[in-house]
């Protein structure tokens, strides 16, 4: 019965594009909840294999986005950031910049998935 069974489905052009999900069943995303205040609420992600500066030796960017105004900041970095690095560059925007002195510290980063 096994071999009939193999052959009904091997001649079957539907069974080959139809195909079971072998996963549990997906829950609805949860909606993040909007920051009350500028730069509360971040989104980082970095850009990786740019074509590299001569100077500095760049080959990507770190790219923040605040939740709220959807302003973007881009900043200089090399493709093998590690994260102590990564806060420090962080860190420095905050600290450098007389427009961040003023605003609150972030309360949460969303990073987005690698593929």
């Amino acid at each position: 019965m096994e071999s009939d069974i193999r052959k009904y489905v091997a001649g079957c052009e539907l069974c080959h594009l139809i195909k079971a999900p072998r996963h549990a069943r997906y829950r609805l995303n949860m909606a993040l909840s909007p920051p009350a205040h500028p730069w509360e609420g971040l989104t980082v992600d970095f850009v990786t294999d740019l074509a590299g500066s001569k100077a500095l030796r760049y080959t990507g960017t770190l790219v923040i986005v605040d939740h709220l105004t959807e302003m973007a900041t881009c900043l200089h970095c090399r493709k093998d950031i590690d994260s102590p690095e990564q806060a420090r560059m962080f860190s420095n925007m905050w600290s450098a910049n007389e427009v961040y002195r003023t605003l609150s510290q972030p309360i949460t980063a969303k990073s987005l998935p690698v593929d």
